[in-house]
């Protein structure tokens, strides 16, 4: 398949490299080009959205603002009773669900009998309550009744609609259990409406709900909301009153059960001990505080008898080694210390003596006495310490043995009072059980019977409702814009659906790109008024000649300066063929326009009408064909007999007269090729108006003996498809086309394209002189 049969100029929006950048020039000339399109989407969306305003009913909305206090005045202690809203997002969006809830919204329904209100009776429950023979007559009813606002509170609609079911025709058609149904039918409709309209939002991250309602008349949303505010007020303060007795009640009757499982245990206790003469202290009996202070003693009586074994088999170790004197105790001793003293000054004096006396001085002999003297009192004082070592242990380890046979008579006269006071233990610890929990039940009893007296709301009106003076909807402004806005994006899409679904060429790059051939010359569209307007005529050969720097005849002149260029023949004048692919696409009017600008040179020009099937050069000339081409190629007469002469302004004819049954196998013959082999040496210009390649074979069986063919194809229609398909025909005489004519194009339109003829046209109109 062709890239042509897929795209349209849409694809114009790639840039001239195929590269995947947007054309934003080519988008603005689509636009530009399309605008009608766009304008027209716009002023149908906007006309849609003026019909939506002009027909709905203006609504306004009335707002109130609850806040969920979550520091709630801790009066009493009874948070698990009567637990405080927290902040948190589920206990919020919990008391959304509350506010929007049946129960609640029926009791506002109920306070104002809001079901007898104009603006919820539905006429589908009024239909379904009556049948359609009755609906005409409640209107009836409502118009003598004109002076009540049929949205206002109060008005009874349910009254009028009963009232018409005391006819007999009504009471055979619905049963009681019918109405009742329809009747229940229409609360819940009227509840669905009622929560429809309210708008229950948290405002941002604060604990602040903003409570919202939508109504046509502006004093109701302000009632309404007002009331659901009030009405999720009191539902708290019912909920909790009503958990708080609960409460009280269900304490109250497990406080006397409590009671009396605590008093039974505590007799129970005191007979115990009567019994068994079970008598204590601070919940121990005495045996059994007398076996644990014997206990602790001789713990502590085993440590001390084993620090003075440690300290007695040190002194001992010591003393077998020599190394008493290193003893701690030997150490800490003042007594040895202070003889320790005068053993070193004795010394010292015993030192200076033997210095200045002989041994046997007695001065130095009294002191070596003394020295004896003091070093065998140290040595008593050593034994002494030992000794007392010695003692400190044995009267710690009789100590022991003292308190351990304490004990074990102890433990003798315990085994026969243990299992007793084993029992009293446990009987006592139930007891001390059940009086906890009767204390805590009690405290909290207290708690909740006070709290009936001191119940507040969880939350509270931070703003009240006021009546709203503008309506909220409709929004004239934004459905303007977002209806210009649709409408524009509409048009938009629109505009390239249209240009996606164009399936001619209309520009000489689409041309170029998908046929590989030059465009050579753009041909604006001529109306028969334009002609006579600026050329007194209706023809455009005419037009041409008398316009010879007209835009279109400057155009013309582009076809023959491209063709004579591409014409590289030395055989004499040069054989042009003019062909389309379909009908009308106006290339007998470029062939006759090409001759004329060809005449306008003063050169000589023939026409040869090579169309069997739909012959036109001859009435587009005036012209009487009496001998034509069929005539000569299939009988026996003279060349000239069968030319027109001087047609108009130095241009000659060959028309046709007769229609062959086979015009292909004409063109075949021999003397067709030597018919043209004779004209190029009368005329330096011959031109052949061919059928559409499309059509007939005719054109490709010609094109076999011309120098250069002109192809037409018209602005827009001609399917690129057709276009492509037809030069296909041509063969290998493809190459013979000296480029596309783009005919009939849209001037205006054309310079949208962002094409130079369009362009042209419009900025360089002074350079033509129509």
């Amino acid at each position: 398949m062709f890239p042509s049969e897929q795209s349209s100029n849409a694809h114009a929006v790639l840039n001239k490299t195929n590269s995947e950048k947007i054309d934003i020039l080519e988008i603005w000339n689509i636009i530009r080009r399309r605008k009608q399109v766009i304008l027209g989407a716009v002023i149908l969306s906007l006309g849609a959205a003026f019909l939506y305003i002009y027909n709905a009913v203006p609504q306004y909305v009335a707002q109130t603002t609850l806040l969920l206090d979550a520091r709630q005045q801790n009066i009493l202690d009874g948070s698990a009773v009567l637990a405080g809203l927290t902040g948190d997002t589920a206990v919020i969006e919990s008391q959304v669900e509350i506010i929007r809830s049946r129960n609640l919204l029926e009791r506002v329904a109920n306070k104002y009998n809001l079901y007898d209100d104009g603006e919820f009776a539905t006429q589908g429950f009024i239909s379904s309550l009556l049948g359609d023979k009755d609906i005409d007559s409640v209107k009836q009813d409502k118009a003598t009744n004109a002076d009540k606002k049929s949205d206002s509170v109060g008005t009874s609609w349910t009254q009028n609609i009963l009232a018409g079911l005391n006819t007999s025709e009504t009471k055979t058609k619905l049963s009681p259990n019918e109405i009742s149904r329809n009747q229940e039918l229409h609360k819940i409709s009227v509840l669905e409406q009622i929560d429809e309209r309210l708008v229950v939002q948290r405002k941002g991250q604060t604990q602040a709900l903003i409570l919202g309602y939508r109504s046509r008349n502006p004093e109701k949303a302000q009632m309404i909301v007002s009331a659901i505010a009030d009405a999720y007020l009191n539902d708290q303060l019912e909920a909790k009153l009503e958990a708080t007795q609960r409460a009280t009640k269900w304490l109250d009757e497990r406080l006397s059960g409590l009671r009396k499982e605590l008093n039974t245990k505590e007799e129970a206790i005191v007979q115990f001990k009567q019994r068994n003469n079970l008598f204590s202290v601070q919940g121990t009996t005495q045996i059994e505080q007398q076996v644990a202070r014997l206990n602790e003693q001789l713990i502590t009586a085993k440590g001390d008898t084993a620090e003075k074994l440690a300290a007695y088999n040190q002194v001992r170790r010591l003393a077998q080694t020599g190394a008493i004197q290193s003893f701690s105790g030997v150490l800490t001793s003042n007594v040895i210390a202070s003889l320790r003293d005068k053993e070193a000054e004795i010394t010292r004096e015993l030192a200076d003596l033997s210095g200045r006396y002989g041994s046997e001085h007695p001065k130095l002999r009294n002191a070596k006495a003394q020295l004896r003297d003091i070093k065998s009192q140290i040595s008593a004082e050593v034994r002494r310490i030992l000794a007392g070592a010695q003692s400190e242990y044995e009267i710690a380890r009789s100590r022991e043995a003292s308190l351990a046979s304490s004990l074990n008579g102890l433990r003798s006269e315990f085994k026969n009072t243990g299992v007793n006071a084993s029992r009293l233990t446990q009987m006592e610890r139930e007891a001390e059980s059940s009086k906890v929990a009767f204390e805590s039940v009690s405290e909290r009893f207290k708690q909740t019977d006070k709290s009936e007296q001191v119940q507040q709301s969880d939350a509270r009106i931070i703003s009240k409702a006021t009546i709203p003076t503008n309506p909220v909807s409709p929004k004239k402004g934004l459905i303007y814009l977002l209806a210009a806005v649709a409408g524009l994006i509409l048009g938009v899409g629109l505009a390239f659906l249209n240009e996606h679904l164009v399936s001619g060429f209309m520009t000489a790059e689409n041309i170029e790109q998908t046929l590989g051939i030059s465009v050579i010359s753009t041909l604006h569209e001529m109306p028969i008024k334009t002609l006579r307007a600026d050329a007194d005529t209706d023809k455009l050969h005419e037009y041409v000649h008398k316009k010879p720097i007209s835009l279109f005849s400057e155009s013309i002149r582009k076809i023959r300066v491209a063709v004579e260029a591409d014409h590289l023949s030395d055989t004499g004048g040069q054989v042009v063929l003019v062909t389309s692919s379909v009908p009308n696409e106006g290339k007998t009017q470029i062939t006759s326009s090409y001759a004329a600008s060809w005449a306008n040179a003063g050169k000589k020009a023939l026409i040869i009408d090579c169309d069997f099937r739909n012959p036109s050069i001859a009435d587009l000339f005036n012209i009487k064909v009496e001998q034509g081409l069929g005539e000569f190629l299939t009988g026996d007469m003279n060349v000239n007999d069968m030319i027109v002469k001087n047609i108009k302004h130095n241009i000659d004819f060959i028309g046709i007269k007769m229609l062959p049954d086979s015009p292909s196998d004409i063109f075949k013959m021999p003397k067709f090729k030597a018919l043209l082999n004779h004209l190029r040496t009368l005329y330096p210009l011959i031109i052949l108006d061919t059928p559409p390649l499309a059509a007939v074979i005719d054109t490709a069986v010609v094109a076999d003996y011309v120098d250069n063919i002109v192809y037409v194809t018209a602005w827009e229609k001609t399917p690129r498809k057709i276009v492509t398909a037809s030069l296909k025909l041509l063969g290998k005489n493809k190459d013979k086309v000296s480029g596309i004519v783009l005919n009939r194009v849209n001037t205006k339109r054309d310079a949208y394209y962002g094409n130079y003829y369009g362009y042209a046209t419009k900025n360089y109109a002074k350079y033509y002189n129509a």
